[in-house]
This record gives structure tokens, sequence and C-alpha cells, in this order.
């Protein structure tokens, strides 16, 4: 994680995989398909909302199928320097809406969510308030069998530190989402 000086602001990649159990009615077309077109390779499409760096963090719990990230706790913490700081955890919500298709032929799609849990740790002076915001999605899906597609779903977020005294964080951090901070040259 890096501290953009000035602005409070830190960006992380967070990821997860995720087990995905088709409809009924998905599977059902799916075993259909593969007895009518044995060895035929079937492909999963993820598509995501676009990411929309003007959303701010929501006040309510996250319903399946809005995009959103949250702050769910917080709780002191002692860095090994001795500073007290806060152990921030978030929880991100992405909705997926996936394609099934095999030889080209679309067999069935349908909605989904994932959520991601992480943790961060923020020194903030006084008593602050954050923003965290999706800036980036990327999501990639495997057929299984018909009844499990495993998707992987990637995010970059930033969180916006609302103080205006906060000092940078310490220690290994997940790399750099590079389109937001490409590297120094």
């Amino acid at each position: 994680m890096k501290s953009c000086e000035g602005m409070g602001a830190r960006a992380i990649n967070l990821g997860g995989f995720k087990d995905i159990q088709p409809p009924p009615a998905c599977s059902q077309a799916i075993s259909s398909f593969i007895a009518e077109n044995p060895g035929v390779p079937i492909d999963v499409l993820c598509i995501t909302p676009p990411a929309d760096t003007t959303l701010p963090i929501f006040s309510q719990p996250c319903r399946s199928n809005v995009l959103c990230c949250i702050e769910i706790s917080r709780e002191p913490f002692l860095r090994p320097d001795g500073i007290l700081a806060l152990r921030i955890t978030f929880v991100v919500n992405v909705p997926l809406h996936l394609v099934v298709s095999g030889n080209g032929t679309v067999i069935c799609e349908f909605d989904t969510f994932i959520k991601l849990f992480e943790q961060d740790i923020i020194c903030p002076q006084n008593e602050t308030n954050f923003q965290c915001r999706i800036t980036q999605i990327l999501c990639h899906a495997v057929f299984m069998n018909e009844t499990q597609i495993v998707v992987d779903v990637s995010i970059c977020k930033e969180i916006v530190i609302i103080s205006p005294e906060a000092c940078p964080p310490v220690g290994q951090f997940p790399p750099q989402c590079r389109t937001i901070f490409p590297p120094m040259t």
C-alpha cells in the first residue's frame, strides 16, 4: 500500500476466488448442451459493473446487486514501531453477470455476486472518517462442471482518509494498482 502525500489516499489490490453454483435452470441447460455436444469446451464470460470513482463509502449494508465498499469495523492496533493505529475492516461487494457458452452459442446466463474482505492499518491523529471507492475491477471465470463455476475477482480500491493529519503505513502491503499509481522512472 502506498500513501499519497497531501491527499490521504491509499490504493490497494484485493482479490478473491469463489465457487459459484449456477441456478438449476442454467445447470440443466449446461448438462443438455454437454450431452448434445460431447467434448466441446464450455466458456464462461464474467461481466462486472463499471467502477465509479465518484461513489463514496456506504453507510447501509451492501445489497447483493450493488457495487459498494463499506467499513464494517475498526479497532485500535499498536504497530511494531509503537505508534497507535486503527485496524479498519472493509467489505467490498461486486455484482457479477456470468455468460456460459459453448461453440460460440450462449447456453445460459445469470447474475450473482462476490464479497471481498480486507483489513487496513491506518494511523490517524484524530477521530477520522474514511471513504472507500472501487477504481478497477477484473473478473475471470472458469467452468468446472454443471454445478460449479470458479470466479477470480480482483479489484483496486481507494481509501481516502478524511482528516487533516494522517501518517503513512509501515511494513509490507499488497502490490499497487499500477493504473492508479504508475511506477516511478
